[in-house]
């Protein structure tokens, strides 16, 4: 016998119709070998050979002790590979299940989520310190001294953003009913592009500041074009509004806020 079973020195193999012949499992079979007169139940085997319950070594001449021994640390090795290895074999089904999950919520979260409410590090801190000189054809530039004895709104805007000329009729009725001052920092534009555009659709702003190459828009934590800040009267940034400013914005959420910071005093 191969196949790590021990048989007694008197074993017949004939007992169990076992005769010579081609090998199968590390077993040589005759054509006409019955498995069931061994108590061997035909099916996957198990190292070769498969036993069931309530098969007998002694009725083929194999006697108890090493032969069960090693066939019952073969069952408990099998067993217990069998029940570890069904968890594992799951992992590379669930793990791209739960990657598309993630990206799923993620891109929920994207689609779903106001853009307008991204919260900046800067609110209730003093403006950035910066000197601007004034955007081509005007006068007055813009610096951070400028922002301070007064509540005020800096508005971030260029030539080349389609966005700010949705908002601009807004800023510019602001400035015709002298509800506040606004002042304007010109994003990463040519000077020739934002004097043009200024002409064209009119000019809202008390101070503009040429940010040619957009560092002070940085300091600010400018994320796009348009974006307005209300400063208070000590230079401190209240509020931040990412995109242009709607009739339901400047009522419901600037205009209110003004109104509380001038009253502070």
């Amino acid at each position: 016998m191969r196949t790590g079973i021990r048989a007694d020195t008197d074993w017949n193999p004939g007992r169990c119709g076992l005769e010579s012949g081609s090998m199968r499992a590390g077993i040589r079979v005759d054509a006409d070998w019955n498995p069931g007169r061994c108590g061997l139940e035909s099916g996957p085997m198990q190292a070769g050979i498969r036993v069931d319950a309530g098969w007998n070594p002694g009725r083929c001449g194999l006697e108890s002790g090493p032969m069960q021994a090693r066939i019952r640390a073969m069952d408990e090795t099998l067993a217990g590979a069998a029940g570890t290895a069904a968890p594992r074999r799951l992992w590379p089904y669930l793990l791209p299940i739960a990657t598309f999950a993630c990206v799923g919520v993620l891109l929920y979260l994207g689609l779903y989520r106001d853009p307008t409410l991204v919260p900046s590090p800067l609110i209730g801190k003093p403006v950035p310190r910066f000197a601007l000189g004034p955007v081509q054809g005007r006068e007055h530039g813009l610096s951070s001294r400028d922002l301070r004895g007064e509540v005020t709104l800096v508005n971030v805007f260029a030539s080349w953003c389609v966005a700010c000329r949705d908002e601009h009729p807004l800023l510019m009725a602001l400035e015709r009913e002298d509800v506040i001052p606004i002042h304007g920092l010109n994003y990463k534009d040519t000077p020739d592009a934002a004097a043009a555009w200024l002409d064209a659709l009119g000019d809202p702003y008390t101070r503009i500041g040429a940010d040619l190459d957009g560092r002070v828009g940085l300091d600010w934590g400018v994320y796009g074009v348009p974006e307005t800040f209300v400063v208070d009267r000590n230079g401190r940034i209240a509020y931040k509004h990412i995109g242009p400013v709607t009739p339901r914005v400047l009522d419901e959420v600037v205009l209110p806020l003004v109104r509380t910071l001038r009253a502070d005093g």
